[in-house]
């Protein structure tokens, strides 16, 4: 038996897979059309409030893939996605994040992938940013309408109508962070 002299794999840096992003523009859709695509893709893929994303990707020809260092605070990236000509894609996520911002960036990255690269037709690389540019304030608001789809959290919401821990209980029904309960209830008008 030989000696395997096969390179060491090159360890995935996230600066290294979003240095070089197309020129790709945002969506001309409305925020309530963006809200209408994120849950009929949600429905479409049999997503359940709440619910695992990894089978979902699989299912869409795509993957998650854990990155072995922590969130890049220098840079403000907690996530990227890289889409191949063959519509396949790659969701990076950074160890050392909470599994319901995982989810969150899941969902965005997503976002990207329906909204900015034409459901894999464009190849591309995206970066999640904070607070950055009208893609990434549209990937998010993708994000928070697949994870939370309006009429399923409408009802959830009044259902502990005068609960104390209403926000705390739809975290957890909706497997998502508290403050993305806020901006859902703010962007439906709900509080």
């Amino acid at each position: 038996m030989g000696i395997n002299n096969n390179p060491v794999p090159k360890e995935y840096k996230l600066h290294d897979l979003v240095t070089d992003i197309p020129k790709i523009e945002p969506s001309t859709l409305t925020n309530e059309e963006i809200m209408r695509l994120a849950e009929q893709k949600a429905e479409r893929l049999g997503y359940k409030p709440g619910e695992d994303l990894t089978e979902l990707v699989k299912n869409i020809n795509g993957r998650i893939e854990y990155c072995n260092y922590d969130f890049d605070y220098e840079n403000k990236i907690s996530g990227a996605i890289s889409i191949a000509t063959d519509k396949s894609f790659v969701v990076y996520i950074p160890k050392g994040t909470s599994f319901k911002r995982d989810r969150f960036t899941i969902a965005h990255e997503l976002g990207h992938y329906y909204l900015h690269a034409n459901e894999g037709a464009i190849p591309s690389v995206f970066k999640r940013e904070i607070a950055s540019d009208k893609m990434e304030y549209q990937a998010n608001y993708f994000a928070g309408a697949f994870l939370m789809p309006s009429e399923s959290f409408r009802d959830e919401n009044s259902r502990l109508h005068g609960d104390d821990n209403k926000n705390i209980k739809l975290s957890i029904h909706f497997n998502v962070s508290d403050a993305a309960i806020a901006v859902r209830l703010k962007t439906l008008n709900l509080n």
